[in-house]
């Protein structure tokens, strides 16, 4: 794989990388993340601090259910999994609260659709208590 040249900055941003990703939002941190684990020699480039432009719009805020999409759902549920083991891999604790979340009804036959997609909302993981 060909390297990737970049500007030397006064952070010490390398001058080659096999790999640059551009934007250190919460995508492009994971990105950077599972590649650098990987082996992968990886520069992630942030015009401004990490995590401060969309990704910080929905920050503290991880849900699982996702009405009549449950891939969604298992991608979710998944996420919320890696935020659970953050102290282990990659080794820095997050603080996570849990709270509720209100799903309202107001027709009858949500009732019944909810209910029809049950069954694929949990295979996934999602739960109600």
């Amino acid at each position: 794989m060909s390297a990737v040249h970049t500007t030397e900055a006064a952070g010490g941003t390398p001058k080659t990388a096999e790999v640059a990703v551009i934007g250190g939002g919460v995508i492009g941190l994971s990105i950077a993340f599972h590649l650098a684990e990987a082996g992968v020699r990886t520069v992630l480039l942030e015009r401004d601090a990490l995590g401060s432009g969309a990704s910080r719009a929905t920050a503290d805020v991880v849900r699982s259910y996702f009405a009549g999409n449950p891939i969604s759902s298992a991608l979710a549920v998944r996420s919320l999994a890696a935020y659970h083991d953050f102290p282990e891999r990659p080794g820095t604790a997050l603080h996570l609260r849990h709270v509720g979340y209100l799903v309202l009804f107001t027709e009858p036959g949500q009732i019944e659709e909810f209910e029809r997609d049950l069954p694929a909302q949990r295979r996934p993981g999602c739960r109600w208590n």
